[in-house]
């Protein structure tokens, strides 16, 4: 009854998270791992192979790459969490996007990444 538990659990947890109306991304300091249909549909990506292995820089904003860059560090090397920070980014027909992003550090297989869900800033 246990693993049917678990099974169940993860399956729930996994289909959740693919059909949240809100954006969720996985990555680390430099690319990007997993995107919902939801931030698929958000950057304009008609397939998720369109994100997933992109550089994280060519969806930030150049105006705050820096800040950027800063902030998944603090994340992944001193478990920072991060909530509801205004972010500039672009689509990927590089028109502006302004999300309020939340972040915090997940392992996956021992490998420390950034969660990161998106809400459209106000």
């Amino acid at each position: 009854m246990l693993a049917y538990k678990e099974t169940l659990t993860s399956d729930i947890t996994r289909v959740a998270l693919e059909w949240l109306p809100s954006p969720v991304f996985v990555h680390d300091v430099d690319t990007l791992f997993y995107a919902n249909l939801a931030a698929q549909e958000l950057f304009g990506a008609s397939d998720r192979s369109h994100l997933e292995g992109l550089a994280i820089e060519s969806i930030v904003h150049p105006h705050d790459r820096d800040a950027g860059a800063q902030r998944r560090t603090l994340v992944l090397q001193h478990d920072h969490v991060y909530e509801r920070v205004p972010l500039k980014l672009l689509t990927l027909q590089g028109e502006p996007l302004y999300l309020e992003v939340s972040a915090r550090r997940i392992f996956v297989g021992g490998v420390p990444l950034i969660l990161a869900v998106g809400r459209w800033g106000s």
